[in-house]
């Protein structure tokens, strides 16, 4: 931990013979140097506040030179004197630490032979460098729940101050977000960015989210600090109608299809939603993204809505989750009508698919099962035959009763 040493002059004590008021005093300190002109008496003393010597460190203990010239100025011939010392600070210590020297002028004028002695009283004191996060506060969890699009949080105050000294330098930002489904990851972002010292700065996140590490740095005369909080972004529920409206906007279905079809694999893969609010990550329970539950393919490899491969922005960010479940869909239609025209000229006479049918072989292939079709021959005639796969049928048949 770095700490503000600051050493002051307390305290001038005047001993020994009088040798005059006029007295100059030129301290250093570890090299910062400091005059005090000051009339005192023989016999009395003058209290003072006067700042010798400020740097930062972060060791546990320092040894500061201390040195002091004194002229006491005379109009024939000036009196001089001077001493030197070490001033031992412990700088894990909080409470004001004292340290005194003594230095002796020695008359050479008028007054010769006689000897003044100086006390000189010191302090140091020493405050923790340390910067304070005021915005966000610890633990703090940011939804998506005031946002129209339901993807990102709104703006996140950044706002820290170093405490212990008059810093005007800026506050340096590390972000890391971090999320781990249960099987895969972790994903991550990095952001860094500065801020003006004791002011905010905002952040939006947008299409991401998880737990949020958060340092904010300082360099101090050199001399680092940090402080580290930790916050989380978590996920709202979308409402139906908003879900139902996107999904059948993304799905032209061929002749013979069935509009809203994504609607019913949004219900058969995840329950129409994008987060679940009984998970718990990172040690708070939330709206966390959907992920797959099974151990084949491992837990958290498919994610959201649509259950699509796993990334962040998939994870966070129904637009992209569903349009990414829409771009999926419309490549295994594709490979589904590339599939059965191969079939179809291995297999002379085998008729074509309805677009219901088109559908249903697609929609095997978009839950990772087998083909829904293949051709059979009945005497000299191809014919389709629909799969056996009582998991393939079901499947389907659940993704048609809950279109909607």
């Amino acid at each position: 931990m770095s700490v503000l040493l600051i050493i002051k002059l307390k305290k001038i004590i005047y001993g020994g013979d009088n040798i005059g008021r006029g007295l100059n005093f030129l301290f250093d300190v570890k090299g910062q140097t400091t005059q005090i002109k000051a009339r005192i008496s023989a016999g009395r003393h003058k209290s003072f506040n006067k700042i010798l010597f400020q740097e930062t460190f972060g060791e546990d203990s320092v040894s500061l030179p201390i040195s002091v010239a004194i002229t006491e100025e005379d109009i024939v011939f000036d009196d001089t004197g001077s001493r030197s010392s070490r001033f031992n600070v412990q700088l894990q210590e909080t409470e004001p630490q004292t340290h005194s020297f003594n230095a002796n002028v020695v008359a050479s004028g008028g007054d010769r032979g006689k000897t003044a002695t100086f006390t000189f009283i010191m302090e140091a004191d020493i405050s923790a460098l340390k910067v304070d996060i005021l915005q966000p506060s610890p633990d703090e969890n940011h939804t998506y729940a005031a946002q129209s699009d339901y993807n990102s949080t709104g703006p996140i105050a950044f706002k820290a101050k170093v405490a212990g000294v008059n810093y005007t330098g800026s506050i340096d930002w590390d972000i890391k977000l971090e999320y781990q489904t249960d099987g895969g990851g972790p994903y991550e972002k990095i952001y860094q960015f500065a801020s003006p010292n004791n002011q905010a700065v905002n952040r939006t996140f947008i299409s991401e989210g998880g737990r949020l590490i958060v340092k904010a740095s300082a360099a101090v005369n050199g001399a680092p600090c940090s402080s580290e909080i930790t916050n989380f972004i978590t996920g709202v529920g979308i409402p139906n109608a908003t879900i139902t409206r996107r999904l059948r906007g993304l799905y032209t279905p061929p002749a013979g299809g069935m509009a809203g079809l994504l609607t019913g694999i949004a219900m058969q893969e995840s329950s129409y939603r994008q987060f679940f609010n009984e998970y718990t990550k990172y040690g708070l329970t939330a709206r966390w993204p959907v992920e797959n539950i099974s151990t084949t393919p491992p837990k958290g490899t498919y994610i959201g809505m649509m259950q699509v491969p796993v990334a962040m922005d998939t994870a966070w960010d129904w637009l992209i989750n569903t349009q990414t479940g829409a771009n999926i869909f419309a490549e295994k239609l594709a490979r589904a009508t590339a599939e059965v025209a191969n079939l179809q000229r291995t297999h002379p006479g085998l008729p074509n698919l309805t677009g219901i049918q088109l559908e249903n072989y697609a929609l095997g292939l978009y839950g990772g099962y087998n083909k829904y079709y293949t051709p059979v021959q009945a005497g000299e005639q191809w014919q389709w035959q629909t799969t056996t796969d009582q998991k393939l049928l079901d499947y389907v048949s659940s993704i048609r009763k809950n279109i909607r």
